[in-house]
């Protein structure tokens, strides 16, 4: 289990961080259907062990539930189903991790579901490679950027993008069920 608020309370309190040299972006690395994905730990609340949850009928295929997360309703979305249409297989080292968004100044907590964590890096600016350029037809928009770590690529998620927030603000603002996109 990471602590995040310790790995940012360390940063931000190590005096070394606060000299003429860019600050590095932290990010957490994870599995994903056999591939090494990334996102910013400014957006990690916290990674759980995979649990059941509740689900919810007529509702997009990514959206897998709603998890009771002390107390707290949190939904929760597949990630493997979110890009590739194909569910995760859940096993003994899946995980969910607790993000959480502004979204029209309310915050939002989902849970995504992943195959593993794998650790958290530090990368430079100068380490982050734009998104590549595959033309019109194909979406990138869920990708902040691209890195080679340890030999590796690894995509850095645009969790804004990643994630279906403007029906989940909805269903947060509301109290109510989400609904199927027509």
């Amino acid at each position: 289990m990471f602590d995040f608020d310790s790995i940012r309370q360390s940063h931000l309190s190590n005096p070394s961080c606060h000299t003429e040299e860019p600050t590095p972006m932290q990010c957490l690395t994870f599995m994903l259907g056999g591939k090494i994905y990334a996102i910013e730990i400014s957006y990690i609340k916290e990674i759980i062990e995979y649990k059941e949850f509740c689900t919810i009928p007529a509702v997009p295929s990514f959206f897998r539930g709603i998890l009771d997360l002390r107390g707290r309703p949190v939904p929760i979305i597949d990630l493997g189903t979110r890009f590739n249409g194909e569910p995760l297989t859940i096993s003994k080292r899946s995980c969910i991790v607790i993000v959480e968004l502004t979204i029209n100044g309310s915050k939002l907590e989902m849970g995504l579901i992943i195959d593993s964590v794998k650790e958290v890096i530090d990368l430079q600016e100068d380490q982050i490679e734009p998104p590549p350029n595959f033309g019109q037809s194909i979406e990138t928009r869920f990708m902040s950027g691209i890195t080679k770590f340890e030999g590796k690529f690894i995509v850095i998620l645009n969790i804004e993008h990643v994630l279906p927030t403007e029906e989940l603000a909805l269903l947060n603002a509301h109290g109510s069920q989400p609904t199927a996109p027509k």
